[in-house]
């Protein structure tokens, strides 16, 4: 396997894929640009071209609202398409009217990625994109608006998640706080050979969904940990990178369970002092999202818009300075324990007081 290539997948390439198509579809389904976009009762939405450091831009929507002043921005990059997410500030998204996506106190941003959607064009050929240059980019041009106070934090789910490390490694200096949800730092050996063996299942998934057999062929031909994982995982975002404080978000049922945890693990050791002292993690009963009220055939009221709730706690305290308690209140680790369907807190993981079983698979006798 030629190392280009295995430097994609470890960097995050597959994460993409989960939701991305690709660039082929893409290019059908790029909706064309609008100018403005709907507005609420509290929002004005307006499209815009966000100038990057090589003279392309990309294309952003931002959610103004309708007081007069200088606002703390949501920053939000997405290769997924931004346009779907026009109904969350008219209050009709998933989380319906109580979420940050309807709190006034703040303007917010949403790009879409270099190369993906309306930001397409943006893609020089040849030249694969540095996100984490574009997501500074976008802080540098935000805090330079007439409706911006300066402050920023950033938000997102999966490839959401990622692009913030990405961004956050790049030290913006306005930067105040990020929320990465179900991503870990990085996709590592581990993440596609867990124990040693392939993932079938991931890399089949990805294949069902445009991605033919090339991924796994590709992981198929290198199966044992050498020299060239250890040369890609030399780009690989590291703890010390992250200066800033983070709420990471993760869940019991979601396929990077494990990486959220180590990620936080990693910041809480090894980041900048602020993202040492201050970051915190939530688990919750999710799949590879948050705050759902039931998966599969099992509801958990008590788990319902939680995340929300602490996102909101967090940023009013890191980006608005409320009061509200949030970094002494809230422990470093929040879980929600299954079976007792109660939500719990640790100052470290595992537990203290939790113990490893082994269980074996045998015949049924």
């Amino acid at each position: 396997m030629k190392r280009k290539t295995l430097i994609w997948l470890l960097m995050g390439f597959a994460a993409l894929a989960l939701i991305v198509p690709p660039a082929a579809q893409q290019q059908a389904q790029a909706p064309a640009q609008q100018s403005f976009l709907p507005s609420s009762a509290s929002f004005t939405g307006r499209a815009v071209r966000i100038p990057m450091r090589d003279g392309q831009s990309l294309a952003a929507d931002i959610y103004l609202p309708k007081t007069v002043g200088k606002f703390p921005v949501v920053l939000v990059q997405t290769p997924y398409n931004k346009d779907p997410m026009h109904s969350w500030w008219l209050g009709e998204g998933r989380w319906g009217a109580n979420s940050i996506f309807t709190d006034s106190n703040y303007a917010f941003v949403v790009v879409d990625w270099r190369g993906k959607f309306a930001s397409q064009n943006a893609q020089v050929p040849g030249k694969p994109p540095n996100i984490g240059q574009d997501g500074f980019d976008a802080i540098d041009w935000i805090t330079k608006q007439e409706w911006s106070n300066g402050k920023v934090t950033t938000w997102g789910l999966s490839a959401l998640g990622r692009v913030q490390y990405e961004t956050a490694r790049e030290n913006p200096p306005n930067l105040v706080c990020a929320v990465p949800i179900v991503m870990p730092l990085n996709l590592h050996y581990d993440t596609y050979f867990p124990g040693g063996v392939l993932w079938e299942e991931f890399t089949l998934m990805l294949g069902r969904i445009g991605f033919g057999t090339a991924i796994r062929d590709n992981l198929a031909a290198r199966p044992l940990y050498d020299d060239a994982y250890k040369a890609a995982e030399s780009a690989f975002v590291k703890g010390e990178d992250i200066r800033v404080p983070a709420l990471f978000i993760g869940g019991w049922y979601d396929i990077y369970t494990e990486g959220v945890i180590a990620a936080f693990q990693e910041i809480r050791t090894k980041g900048g002092e602020k993202a040492r002292l201050h970051s915190r993690l939530i688990m919750g009963p999710w799949v590879h999202n948050m705050d759902q009220l039931k998966n599969g055939q099992l509801e958990f009221p008590a788990a319902h818009l939680f995340a929300m709730k602490k996102t909101r706690e967090f940023m009013d305290y890191w980006v608005r300075g409320i009061p509200n308690g949030f970094d002494k209140a809230q422990a470093p680790i929040t879980y929600f324990q299954m079976g007792a369907n109660e939500w719990r807190t640790a100052q470290s993981w595992p537990p203290q007081g939790s113990r490893d079983t082994e269980f074996f698979l045998g015949s049924d006798k």
